[in-house]
């Protein structure tokens, strides 16, 4: 067995921790801002968050068992950016409640989700499809940053 197989969903699982630490540690503050109307309730975005986390695992996974070592380099760089960047947006925004800087961030979340699909498409188009609600989930998420920065 492959130890990617088991270390890709304990990175994942580990930034979903994290973040979700990092969030409720900073909920009082989020509590006090004008959010915008269409804001999801937390419940939906908690559970958003975990099936994209499921798919962005099993997307890694069949990379990894589909691909050959020099096909398979590209994208756990890209994965290993992108987790980071992903725990970033939630330091800037709930932890250190910079909500312009995690805009710009959120920006480069989503090129990360970019360039991991179109890094990962001639090892599997699968992944690659199972990645597409994951970045059309950040872009969305980006301008609901953004409309929380304009109105605070």
């Amino acid at each position: 067995m492959n130890f990617l197989y088991v270390l890709l969903p304990v990175l994942i699982f580990g930034a979903s921790f994290t973040g979700s630490i990092i969030t409720s540690n900073g909920m009082a503050w989020y509590d006090t801002l004008h959010l915008p109307s269409f804001t999801p309730a937390g419940g939906i975005i908690g559970i958003v968050w975990t099936i994209l986390f499921i798919l962005l695992a099993i997307g890694m996974i069949l990379i990894v068992r589909n691909g050959k070592k020099e096909t398979t380099r590209l994208p756990l760089v890209v994965f290993g950016i992108n987790i980071l960047l992903n725990v970033l947006w939630t330091v800037l925004f709930f932890g250190i409640h910079e909500i312009g800087f995690a805009f710009f961030e959120a920006l480069l979340l989503a090129f990360s989700v970019i360039v991991l699909m179109k890094v990962s498409w001639n090892t599997s188009r699968t992944a690659t499809y199972l990645f597409l609600p994951y970045v059309l989930w950040v872009l969305f998420a980006s301008y609901l940053t953004y409309s929380i920065w304009m109105l605070n």
